[in-house]
């Protein structure tokens, strides 16, 4: 409802499926932007899974905090983030960021994660990109602490916005 903060759904080790119910931009989101928050889960996607990121991946269009949570598909990010122990292993057919922010201003925290792209052809790390975001584009804050990227000879962060990006890296692989 109308004063909702936070959503917390505690997973215990179950799958949570969103559905994507066409086949492009089906963002997660919540009323009033509540933030949500995942614990101890699997997360993946139904319906349109292949091509772009846009329809194939977890786009997430409120704040979303990840704890203890692997995934299957690639997280596009609108809004604020916190990621902590989270595994990214997605194999779409290729050219797939496991970690794709548009760049509104928002802080983004990566903690503890493993980001596995090998199974992807041209499997890649985070990349912040001003597409699809129009005018308001704004710098982004990104905290990297403890990071192992497998990907095939890609970057493990890539910055393509006019408004660029705050990074801090502690211990990435």
């Amino acid at each position: 409802g109308p004063s909702t903060e936070s959503i917390t759904i505690e997973g215990n080790g179950h799958t949570i499926t969103f559905n994507q119910l066409n086949s492009d931009w089906s963002n997660i989101t919540t009323e009033n932007n509540a933030k949500l928050i995942i614990n101890n889960a699997h997360i993946t996607n139904s319906g349109y899974n292949d091509g772009p990121w846009n329809r194939h991946d977890l786009n997430f269009a409120c704040d979303v905090e990840l704890n203890d949570v692997t995934t299957d598909k690639a997280i596009a990010l609108k809004a604020a983030g916190t990621l902590k122990n989270v595994t990214i292993s997605d194999a779409n057919t290729s050219d797939t960021y496991a970690i794709w922010i548009q760049p509104n201003g928002q802080t983004v925290s990566v903690d503890g994660c493993l980001i596995d792209m090998l199974d992807c052809s041209d499997g890649r790390g985070i990349k912040i990109d001003e597409q699809y975001v129009g005018d308001a584009v704004a710098k982004v804050t990104l905290n990297v602490n403890d990071l192992k990227v497998k990907s095939q000879n890609k970057a493990a962060i890539m910055v393509k916005s006019k408004a660029g990006a705050d990074i801090n890296i502690k211990n990435i692989d």
